[in-house]
């Protein structure tokens, strides 16, 4: 299974996380890779059945390490669920790869679910072996209205700092940030290959917000699965199987000299 750690921010905030190592490392020969699993939100690692332990777990037995967490607020980690936001989660991310490079890993993969996609390529555009964005959310305008209602919470701010969704208290201000905010700049930064993976059914991230990545991302290499009549998670055990199985090979062929192979 997997080893948990805990990991100390500079503002005695301690991220959870959980790293799985596989028995035999050598296996691919890629000692110094490591994939980073960045949750969305609302969320945790522990989202969408547990979705992070089994592709830890997946990889770990096909000779690859993995490490999923909770950003600061969320699941077992330290913080409020109001004190999250893209910055925060930025600052988080830094933590654990700084904390991974401390253990002799050195190039990074990043799978991300919903809003962790930003998160996962806003300072790591340049770096990253290569890209696997679950339903990515890229259309932040529409996410906020469409999971937060921002036009309620833009009535709200005038009373206070945080709307109450699902009872869980989150910040108007991170939700106003959504929905006025722009990610395309980053996008075009981004040329290591990419893996989207999305259902056409999914209402709470519609596959159509797919049209702005394809029109922005920046890769030469962009791989896009969409599963027919699925949800959001993407929770049907055959269409598990088949992110799983994806997932292994995308990373079996582009980890390596990814920079190399951008047309």
């Amino acid at each position: 299974m997997a080893e948990k750690i805990d990991i100390l921010l500079d503002n005695n905030i301690m991220l959870s996380a959980e790293l799985y190592r596989p028995d035999d490392p050598v296996i691919n020969n890629e000692t110094d890779l490591i994939t980073i699993m960045v949750h969305g939100f609302p969320g945790s690692r522990k989202s969408h059945e547990n979705l992070f332990q089994k592709i830890g777990l997946q990889l770990k037995e096909n000779g690859y390490a993995s490490v999923s967490y909770d950003s600061r607020g969320c699941g077992e980690s330290d913080g409020t669920f109001e004190s999250y936001n893209i910055n925060t989660a930025r600052r988080d991310l830094v933590a654990i790869v700084n904390n991974m490079r401390t253990r002799g890993y050195s190039r990074f993969v990043f799978i991300g679910e919903g809003l962790g996609n930003i998160v996962s390529f806003l300072d790591y555009y340049a770096d990253a072996e290569c890209f696997i964005m679950l339903w990515p959310v890229i259309d932040t305008a529409h996410y906020a209205k469409n999971v937060f209602n921002s036009v309620e919470a833009m009535e709200k701010k005038k009373h206070g700092d945080f709307i109450v969704h699902n009872n869980e208290r989150i910040s108007t201000k991170f939700i106003l940030e959504l929905e006025h905010s722009t990610f395309t700049s980053y996008l075009q930064k981004i040329t290591a290959p990419v893996l989207v993976m999305h259902g056409t059914d999914d209402k709470i991230v519609p596959i159509e917000g797919l049209d702005i990545l394809r029109n922005y991302i920046g890769s030469g290499r962009v791989e896009i699965t969409s599963f027919q009549g699925a949800g959001h998670g993407l929770l049907a055990g055959n269409h598990r199987n088949a992110m799983l199985y994806h997932i292994g090979q995308f990373i079996k062929k582009y980890a390596k000299n990814s920079k190399k192979i951008i047309a």
